[in-house]
C-alpha cells in the first residue's frame, strides 16, 4: 500500500470526520433560502424556479412605477415565492 493510500484511508475513516450527531449542538438561529436573481418575474420564470424548489428571486428590475409593483408582488406569491429583494 503506497502512503497516499494510507493517509487516504486515515483522513476517510470515521473517527477523523465528527457528523452533526451532537446534542449539544446549537441549532441554526435561521433558514437558509434558495433563491435566484432574474430582471423581472413572470409566470413562466415563477412555475419553473417552484419546480427546482426555489423560495424567492432577487429583482434587477428597480425602475418600475409604484402601480405596477403590487402586481409583480402579486405574481410572484401566487406561485408560493417571495420577491427577497431588488437590487
Amino acid at each position: 500500500m503506497t502512503a497516499t493510500a494510507v493517509i487516504s484511508e486515515d483522513l476517510l475513516a470515521e473517527k477523523h470526520f465528527s457528523v452533526a450527531k451532537n446534542s449539544d449542538a446549537t441549532p441554526f438561529p435561521s433558514e437558509i433560502y434558495k433563491t435566484r436573481i432574474t430582471g423581472m418575474p413572470t409566470d413562466e420564470i415563477c412555475e419553473k424556479w417552484k419546480a427546482a424548489g426555489f423560495a424567492g428571486m432577487e429583482v434587477t428590475n428597480w425602475n418600475i412605477s409604484p402601480a405596477d409593483a403590487p402586481k409583480s408582488r402579486q405574481l410572484v406569491e401566487k406561485y408560493d415565492l417571495r420577491i427577497h429583494s431588488v437590487m
